[in-house]
């Protein structure tokens, strides 16, 4: 069985809980270095457009007055009948109608911040860039075709583990910062030029941006989540923050 980074927190406490039950000594409890750290809460108010994006769907169904005034705010209109808003919320931006997303961005900005909406693609662009020389490492049956994007089994638990050797020096050595810039920079000089196609890269991210979130982010950090998406890279691809 591997024991994969995302699941370590969790065994984690499941072995404090079983520690506590036992009535263990401290000396003889097992010590956690898979701890996740508490994000900071920031609390922000915006101007909001009544409109979402897209249309107003009307859906007929029976509703008493105090639901209808509660849903639409306002007490004559047919009872028979509900608004239901769908699409993207909008909200006053500095030039105009944005998304919640664009809004967050600009109220960075406007402190002096950079950011994109980028969800997972930024760091899935890290991570291919970083990882290249592990991505298409030649294994038999990982490449049928010149043209695949990515090895036929990445995703899958045996990625990894068919690479464990040069996947943990690699990680190993862009553990160091200075040395993931120097990774980083070898494989967007000669790929970047080309527009090559590769699993999760997206071009549009300027090469200096990339360089900049990779130092914000520490090569060890980094490091620890490329050999996340390794691992579970399927699983673990989405579920990222919008914002960075």
């Amino acid at each position: 069985m591997i024991l994969t980074l995302v699941y370590r927190p969790a065994l984690s406490r499941r072995l404090t809980r079983l520690e506590k039950k036992l009535d263990l000594p401290a000396d003889e409890r097992h010590i956690s270095y898979a701890s996740l750290n508490t994000c900071e809460i920031r609390e922000l108010a915006a101007p909001r457009v009544p409109d979402n994006m897209g249309q107003a769907k009307w859906r007929a169904r029976t509703v008493d007055r105090g639901e209808r005034e509660a849903s639409l705010g306002m007490g004559d209109d047919d009872p028979g009948q509900v608004v239901q808003q769908v699409g993207k919320s909008v909200w006053h931006g500095l030039e105009g109608e944005v998304t919640v997303e664009g809004w967050v961005l600009e109220w960075w900005q406007k402190k002096g911040y950079k950011g994109y909406h980028s969800e997972s693609s930024i760091l899935t662009t890290l991570f291919a860039l970083l990882l290249w020389p592990v991505l298409f490492h030649s294994l038999p049956g990982a490449f049928e075709t010149p043209y695949q994007t990515a090895p036929l089994d990445l995703g899958e638990d045996t990625f990894s583990a068919s690479r464990s050797e040069l996947l943990e020096s690699r990680l190993k050595a862009m553990s160091k910062t200075s040395v993931a810039l120097e990774m980083l920079d070898e494989v967007d000089r000669r790929e970047r030029p080309r527009g090559t196609w590769a699993v999760g890269v997206n071009w549009e991210f300027p090469a200096e941006d990339l360089r900049e979130v990779l130092e914000c982010l520490g090569g060890k950090g980094l490091s620890g989540v490329c050999r996340m998406l390794a691992e579970e890279y399927r699983h673990r691809v989405s579920g990222v923050p919008d914002l960075l």
